[in-house]
């Protein structure tokens, strides 16, 4: 960030292709780093804490309060994910100097958060209404009614696979402190989905 980098309020022409030139692979692949630490050490604690003890398998969180926790864990998670990017990246100068505030986009990511979480607290009580008993095994599939499970599968399937690209894309950036949230969010993901084809009378 220099002096004459700002032309009447606004970045001069060009200058973030040029700081883009300036950038080495230091910082992402530290952040790569870290977060496949943290990945590991997530990955550990689902398993310690939803794993079988008599085979290698995952069940989901053991009653509707755990889902609701979790969830709000990993939005109130990914909210602070975005909010420690904004302030590294301003401490490595990635704003020119007329950006001399963070308040704009803190106050729009955390409104759009808001509303993410409200979204989220308003599905989640839906579909929470047409779990069957908990906790159900990862993984689920009726055979017995292979449309439903298909019709089940596939929206969720695509949540699943949209919160990893996003999870991955944001691994390497300085947003790498979320890379749990996603994990937890697309094992969240897979709970919802087995719960609801899991049948009523299987024993966790």
């Amino acid at each position: 960030m220099t002096s004459n980098d700002c032309v009447a309020g606004r970045p001069i022409h060009g200058w973030y292709e040029q700081m883009a030139a300036l950038r080495t692979l230091r910082h992402p692949l530290i952040q790569s780093g870290i977060s496949l630490i943290f990945a590991g050490a997530t990955l550990r604690g689902l398993v310690h804490f939803f794993g079988r003890v008599d085979r290698f398998a995952l069940r989901s969180p053991p009653n509707r309060l755990t889902f609701f926790a979790m969830g709000t864990g990993v939005v109130a998670l990914s909210w602070f994910s975005q909010m420690q990017s904004l302030f590294i990246d301003f401490d490595r100068h990635e704003f020119p100097s007329c950006a001399d505030t963070l308040a704009i986009p803190i106050s729009g990511i955390t409104g759009m958060y808001l509303i993410v979480f409200a979204l989220c607290l308003g599905v989640g009580a839906l579909l929470s209404l047409g779990l069957n008993p908990l906790p159900t095994p990862l993984f689920a599939w009726r055979k017995d009614q292979p449309v439903k499970s298909v019709l089940v599968t596939i929206p969720f399937g695509c949540i699943a696979l949209a919160i990893v690209f996003l999870g991955i894309t944001s691994a390497w950036t300085s947003a790498f402190i979320g890379t749990p949230a996603a994990i937890v969010a697309v094992f969240l993901t897979e709970a919802t989905r087995s719960a609801l084809l899991n049948e009523p009378d299987v024993q966790s």
